[in-house]
């Protein structure tokens, strides 16, 4: 038998795994993230040596891995391909290109075996429908004209799918000091703290209905959220407006943007569309739809326990109406799928 082997390289839906330290058991302590780290070098260890219809079908066995990860196929004269998937390979690719990135080493010239590339999804609610059940970092891509961005999973939290927009909880990343565009574009990243960027979040508020979880823990690892059944977020020509309803009454902290934050645009120091006097992102220090400076600021300095107004991350109602540091939070949607 004359077999004809392909060989792949896979730059992955999933860069690499981020794991959760402490019990994964306890609500509390899901805000303490780790990294595992990319895979690198150039040795090979087998995943899984299986059959497969078709290189088409080998490659998607790649890719269900979520891992780094390359497959040789090699054909035989029945059309039945052994299809072996390896881990550990060194990466062929950069975040941005096209998705999946493969390299067709040597040609497979089946009649049945065009590739097919992998689609990234929209978000993690699709990722989710698909069956990826872990929670960690992966690409998506929420507007198939721009690059995929990379994005915090949590797959866990009932019913699953939420797409993390907005994570801190070391105080690694300053969350306060960026004007418009920083806030446009978003910072730090996905395996750590960081915030999405207002245009991401634009674009991803778009495709559906969307719930927003806001997860709250503070002093002692206390644990409160907030939830909201409908959650948008304007284009960059409406300062990226908030449209915000549907609280629900199973939170366990009380609202504090029905009221405060609806229907207000974007403010930042360089950029006043609040309805105070002065600018409350100067005042506050920091990013937000203000209003009159109250409710909220997530974006604040990080001073955990410290009650200050000015300059601080602090859900007002967590300590019940003032303005004590948090000790962590994160801000993820669903959309309905």
């Amino acid at each position: 038998m004359n077999a004809r082997v392909a060989v792949l390289v896979c730059f992955g839906l999933a860069l690499h795994r981020v794991v959760a330290t402490g019990d994964s058991s306890a609500k509390s302590n899901r805000f303490l993230f780790s990294s595992t780290g990319l895979a690198s070098g150039s040795s090979l260890s087998v995943l899984k040596d299986s059959e497969a219809a078709s290189l088409t079908d080998c490659t998607r066995q790649c890719s269900e891995n979520h891992e780094l990860c390359s497959v040789s196929a090699i054909a035989s004269g029945q059309g039945v391909r052994q299809c072996i998937t390896y881990s550990n390979t060194r990466v062929v690719g950069t975040v941005g290109e096209v998705a999946a990135n493969w390299t067709v080493a040597e040609n497979f010239t089946d009649v049945d075996d065009t590739l097919t590339k992998w689609s990234y999804a929209l978000d993690c609610s699709e990722l989710y429908s698909r069956g990826f059940t872990t929670d960690g970092q992966y690409l998506i891509r929420p507007d198939p004209s721009q690059a995929v961005v990379k994005v915090w999973c949590d797959m866990t939290d009932s019913p699953g799918g939420w797409t993390v927009f907005f994570k801190r909880y070391d105080d690694s990343v300053n969350f306060h000091s960026h004007n418009w565009a920083g806030y446009k574009a978003g910072f730090g990243d996905a395996s750590g703290e960081y915030f999405i960027g207002l245009e991401t979040l634009h674009g991803l508020t778009q495709l559906a209905t969307t719930t927003l979880k806001v997860d709250l823990w503070g002093n002692n690892n206390a644990f409160k959220y907030a939830e909201y059944s409908s959650f948008a977020v304007g284009a960059e020509n409406t300062n990226y407006l908030l449209t915000i309803s549907g609280y629900q009454a199973t939170s366990t902290v009380q609202d504090e943007l029905v009221n405060e934050a609806n229907g207000m645009g974007w403010t930042t120091s360089d950029s006043d569309n609040d309805n105070w006097g002065g600018n409350c992102a100067t005042q506050r220090q920091g990013g937000w739809w203000w209003n009159g400076c109250g409710g909220a600021h997530m974006f604040g300095p990080f001073n955990i326990g410290v009650d200050a107004v000015d300059g601080n991350f602090y859900w007002r109602g967590f300590y019940g109406n003032n303005y004590v540091g948090l000790q962590a939070g994160t801000m993820k949607i669903r959309r309905d799928v």
